[in-house]
C-alpha cells in the first residue's frame, strides 16, 4: 500500500509538470471546468477522444451528441474504458450553466474516471437519449481529441520514396497517353462520321434527282401514245 502512495505520488509530479493546470486540476484534484469555455463541448468532427492522461481510448466521435450543458456530453463509451464511483461532491454552481439537481442538492454523484490510470473525468447520470440512458458529461481538459485516421501512418526510407515517386510518374505517363489516344479516336470517329453525313446526303441527292427523272419520264408517255396513234391514223386515210 505504501509504495503504491509513493508510486501515485510520482506519477502526481509526472502529470503535474507535462499537464496545464486545468487539465492537473480536473483530473487528479476532481475539479471541474467552467462550463461552455472548454474547447470539445461543440467539438463535431470524425475522430476519437482519449484520456488526456494515459491516451486510453474514451469514446468514439459516433458516442458523442449535442446537449445544453456546456461539457462535452456522450450516450456510450467504449468498452471496459471508464469506471464509476459514487461520491459526496458539491460542483460549482453558475448562471449560464445547466442546473444539475445532484450537485444543487448535494446528493451523491456518480463519478466516470479513466479504468487504467483512475484520473477523474466527469460525472453520469441517469437522464440521456435511449438505448442506455446515460448522460456522460465529461471536462474538456480531461480529453485528447485524436482526428480520424488515428492510426500512425508507417515512416518509409529514402529509397522507397523514389520508387513510389517513380511509380507515380509512370501512372502519370500512362495516363496522359491514354487520355491522348481517347482524344484521337474521338477525332477520327469524327472525321468518318462527318464523312459518312456526307456520302449519305450525296445519296439523298441522287436518289433525288432519280425519282424526279422518273417522274418526268411518267408524266411524257401518254402525250407520246397519242401523238403515234394520230399520226397512224391520219397514214391509213
Amino acid at each position: 500500500m505504501q509504495w503504491r502512495q509513493k508510486h501515485l505520488k510520482l506519477m502526481k509530479k509526472q502529470l503535474q509538470a507535462r499537464l496545464s493546470p486545468t487539465a492537473f486540476y480536473v483530473t487528479q484534484e476532481m475539479g471541474n471546468e467552467r462550463p461552455f469555455n472548454g474547447d470539445l463541448w461543440w467539438h463535431r468532427e470524425v475522430g476519437m477522444y482519449q484520456c488526456v492522461c494515459c491516451t486510453q481510448r474514451l469514446f468514439m466521435s459516433d458516442h458523442k451528441y449535442k446537449s445544453r450543458t456546456g461539457f462535452p456530453t456522450f450516450w456510450n463509451y467504449m468498452v471496459d474504458s471508464l469506471d464509476f464511483r459514487l461520491d459526496n461532491l458539491q460542483g460549482p454552481r453558475y448562471a449560464n450553466a445547466h442546473e444539475d439537481v445532484h450537485i444543487i442538492h448535494n446528493k451523491p454523484t456518480k463519478r466516470a474516471i479513466c479504468s487504467n490510470c483512475e484520473a477523474h473525468l466527469g460525472h453520469v447520470y441517469e437522464d440521456g437519449p435511449p438505448p442506455f440512458y446515460k448522460r456522460i458529461q465529461i471536462n474538456s481538459s480531461a480529453l485528447k481529441f485524436t482526428p480520424k485516421p488515428w492510426m500512425d501512418v508507417p515512416s518509409i526510407n529514402l529509397k522507397q520514396k523514389l520508387k513510389l515517386r517513380a511509380f507515380k510518374k509512370m501512372q502519370q505517363e500512362r495516363g496522359a497517353r491514354f487520355a491522348a489516344f481517347v482524344k484521337e479516336e474521338r477525332e477520327m470517329n469524327l472525321a468518318c462520321f462527318k464523312t459518312r453525313f456526307k456520302r449519305q446526303k450525296y445519296l439523298d441527292k441522287k436518289q433525288a434527282k432519280l425519282e424526279e427523272s422518273q417522274g418526268e419520264e411518267q408524266s411524257a408517255s401518254p402525250d407520246l401514245a397519242f401523238d403515234i396513234k394520230g399520226q397512224a391514223q391520219k397514214q391509213s386515210l
